[in-house]
C-alpha cells in the first residue's frame, strides 16, 4: 500500500476505461479509479501511484481527507484488500477494531483511549489482508477528525479545522506511530444504550455489525465485480477468522471517562 499510495500533483483524466466522470462523481474498475469534485480531483492507477489536481488551495484539507479515506479505500479494493468501515486501536500488539456507522462514536472512543495507552492503529478505514490467518490489519493515517465537542471529550490536541464546510478538526493521537502490519483481534460495534454492556456477537449478528451500506463496501463490490455474493463471502470469512463483539454505552458527557475505563479494561482483559 505504501508504494501504491504515493502521491504527485498532475493534470487528472476525465475519464476512465472511455466513461466520462462528472463532478461530484467517483468510478471505480479493476486497475483504475477516479473522483472528481468541483474543487480537486483524484486519479488512481495500479502500479502508477496517485495523481492529484488541486483547483482551489483552500480545499488541501479536504483533498487529503479524501485521500485517507475513499482514495486508500479504492486502492485497497483493486489491489486484492478489504477496507472496513473502522477505527483500530492496539492492545497487546494486536488490533481491535470499533465499527458502526457515520457518527457512532470510533473516532472519539480511539481518541480517548490513546491517553490510557492504546496506539491508534487508524481512524474511519482500516484496511485488511485476509490472505492471512488472522487477517492483518495495515497501518493508517494517523489524523483523527473529531467535531469540536468530541475534541474536547477525549482531551486530545486540535490541528487545523477541516474546513468551513466540514466543521471537523484534524486531532493526533498519542502514541499513533505504528507503521507495520497488525493481527486482527476483534471486531466491536458500537452500539448506544442506558448502560454499558460488551458481549460476544454470534451468526448472523456478525453480519449486521459489519457497516455494508458504508462506500467502502460499494467501492469493494464495484472493484472486485462480485456483487452481493462477494461481500457476503468476504463477511463471513471475516466472521469465522476473528470475533465480534458488541459494545453498548450511553453518550452522555458525564459517563464519558467511566465508559472508556470499562472499555479499556475489557481490551486488557481479551489482550491478556
Amino acid at each position: 500500500m505504501r508504494q501504491e499510495t504515493r502521491l504527485r500533483y498532475g493534470d487528472v483524466p476525465g475519464s476512465i476505461c472511455g466513461v466520462p466522470v462528472g463532478t461530484d462523481q467517483q468510478r471505480i474498475t479493476n486497475q483504475e479509479y477516479l473522483l472528481r469534485d468541483q474543487r480537486f480531483a483524484i486519479h488512481y492507477r495500479r502500479g502508477e501511484g496517485i495523481t492529484a489536481q488541486l483547483s482551489v488551495p483552500e480545499a488541501q484539507n479536504e483533498l487529503d481527507l479524501y485521500l485517507a479515506g475513499s482514495t486508500r479505500a479504492a486502492i485497497a479494493c483493486i489491489n486484492g484488500l478489504y477496507p472496513l468501515h473502522a477505527s483500530g486501536v492496539i492492545a497487546g500488539d494486536r488490533v481491535y477494531a470499533f465499527t458502526g456507522p457515520s457518527g457512532a462514536g470510533k473516532s472519539t472512543l480511539a481518541a480517548g483511549l490513546g491517553p490510557r495507552g492504546f496506539a491508534l492503529m487508524c481512524d474511519d478505514t482500516l484496511v485488511l489482508d485476509m490472505g492471512m490467518n488472522p487477517p492483518r490489519a495495515l497501518p493508517g493515517h494517523k489524523r483523527l477528525k473529531l467535531w469540536p465537542d468530541a475534541v474536547e471529550l477525549s482531551g486530545v490536541e486540535p490541528m487545523e479545522l477541516v474546513s468551513e464546510a466540514y466543521p471537523k478538526y484534524f486531532a493526533h493521537a498519542s502514541g499513533s506511530d505504528i507503521s507495520d502490519m497488525r493481527p486482527l483481534a476483534a471486531i466491536i460495534a458500537l452500539a448506544v444504550g442506558d448502560e454499558l454492556r460488551f458481549e460476544r456477537l454470534q451468526g448472523s449478528a456478525c453480519f449486521t455489525a459489519l457497516d455494508a451500506a458504508h462506500y467502502t463496501a460499494q467501492l469493494y463490490s464495484d472493484a472486485r465485480g462480485e456483487g452481493e455474493a462477494g461481500l457476503f463471502a468476504w463477511r463471513a470469512a471475516l466472521a469465522r477468522s476473528v470475533p465480534f463483539y458488541r459494545f453498548t454505552r450511553p453518550l452522555e458527557r458525564e459517563t464519558f471517562a467511566s465508559m472508556l475505563d470499562f472499555i479499556a479494561e475489557k481490551l486488557d482483559m481479551l489482550s491478556a
